[in-house]
């Protein structure tokens, strides 16, 4: 018996994912574009080509409720794949253009193809494009609009207590750092805090702010501080703490007399995890609660299923349903090197199988491995290698250093200059960086 209320669309597009001839084609361009990466014979017919842009358009505008992250990441992968593989088509430039716009991304298009006919339809169309971008600019910045979903996010920030999860690349901490600037900016008198769970965060989060304020920090009496020893009493300003929940627990117990308007939990499933670090959290939480005038608090997490449960630490009522957004604005192609059976598979998402690519000659280590990626797919690249040891990501990048001049890009060298002074001088980054490598052990 077909359920009640449920739109036609939503029947289409749920038999759009079982599609054996999407699934067959995207089995086929996971192939093709991992062939094509690394140099190797590659082709896809015209046809295939043509039907894949079908499909990126179609699953693009999916409202599948049950599986339209799914379906909008196959589309992006499709666009992301073919826009590498046919730099110069019109049809893939235009067809890119439409989902990335249907994303709700209208970052500048770079080397477009192609020139749209003056039509009534394309001037409505253009209409509707630059309403949308206008009603998704980022406050403050005229240029910028948010990408996917980071509008929803970023409106529940205003909400007295709210907890959302999305994935990293949503910019959870970006979107939290612009509301507070919006606030300081408008007039709003009171302390923000964000709790970050490093030290190393704390100074890009703490920098970060201070270059958009700018002078608006001076004009608004604020400052920002990362460690207790930076509050003054006699301050007749407002704050913005960025520090770990360690430092922040000791700031708020220090001096007692200090109130919050605004606490964001940056990160937060570490404050259930199980760890003397956790307990920082809930002392904090102890605290605010004996205030007369609680503040706004926001939780904000990854990808997890129930967000809303963080709520429970700061409200004794059931926790309600969180806000989660499973979308991303990327998409991955992800090769596996396999060196006890001497092979290379891509991974295709869609089918959720492996699809083999080649083999080795010789058994490499994972270092050796790097190095013949770097030397075939070219500096110019940015690539993930994903490890399962901390020890061993950082001392593989330093053996695939050791074959790697030093970087002209000033860029790095600015970062690795802020490196050394932010951290110490000897510490390894710096030297990586100036290669163009780096690790991340969160």
């Amino acid at each position: 018996m077909p359920q009640q209320g449920k739109r036609l669309g939503e029947y289409l597009y749920e038999y759009l994912e079982n599609d054996d001839y999407l699934h067959k084609l995207m089995s086929i361009l996971s192939k093709q574009y991992a062939c094509w990466l690394f140099h190797l014979d590659w082709k896809l017919t015209g046809k295939q080509k043509h039907d894949l842009l079908r499909f990126a358009d179609l699953l693009s505008k999916s409202i599948n409720k049950k599986g339209d992250s799914r379906q909008k990441n196959s589309a992006l992968k499709i666009i992301a794949t073919l826009s590498k593989m046919y730099p110069n088509d019109p049809e893939v430039a235009l067809i890119t253009n439409e989902v990335l716009t249907s994303f709700n991304n209208f970052l500048p298009r770079q080397g477009q193809s192609y020139t749209l006919v003056p039509t009534i339809e394309r001037l409505w169309n253009e209409t509707l494009i630059n309403y949308q971008k206008e009603k998704r600019q980022i406050p403050g910045e005229e240029s910028k609009s948010f990408i996917g979903k980071q509008d929803i996010i970023f409106k529940s920030l205003g909400n007295e207590l709210t907890s959302f999860s999305a994935p990293t690349s949503m910019g959870k901490t970006f979107l939290i750092e612009k509301y507070i600037e919006l606030q300081v900016k408008e007039g709003v008198v009171g302390n923000f805090a964000i709790t970050v769970p490093s030290k190393a965060l704390i100074t890009e989060v703490k920098v970060q702010l201070i270059d958009d304020l700018g002078m608006k920090l001076k004009e608004k009496t604020y400052r920002v501080i990362s460690h207790p020893d930076e509050y003054r009493s006699d301050y007749e300003g407002s704050y913005i703490c960025v520090m770990t929940p360690e430092r922040l627990l000791a700031l708020l117990t220090q001096y007692s007399e200090v109130r919050l308007i605004h606490l964001f939990i940056d990160e937060s499933q570490k404050a259930t995890e199980a760890s003397s670090r956790s307990a920082f959290y809930y002392e904090i939480f102890d605290k605010i609660s004996a205030w007369e005038s609680q503040p706004k608090v926001t939780f904000a997490s990854p990808l997890i299923p129930n967000p809303g449960i963080f709520k429970k630490l700061v409200q004794t009522a059931e926790a309600s349903d969180g806000l989660r957004i499973v979308e991303s604005p990327v998409t991955q192609v992800e090769i596996i090197f396999d060196r006890y059976a001497n092979k290379a598979e891509v991974y295709d998402d869609l089918n959720r199988n492996t699809i083999p690519i080649g083999t080795f000659k010789e058994t490499l280590s994972v270092p050796d491995i790097i190095q013949k990626m770097i030397s075939i797919l070219g500096n110019s690249n940015c690539n993930l290698v994903y490890y399962g040891s901390k020890v061993n990501a950082i001392s593989d990048a330093v053996v695939v250093s050791r074959s790697m001049e030093e970087s002209n890009d000033p860029r790095l060298i600015e970062l690795a200059d802020y490196i050394s002074r932010k951290i110490h001088p000897k510490y390894i980054l710096v030297k990586l960086v100036r290669k163009g490598i780096a690790f991340h052990t969160g």
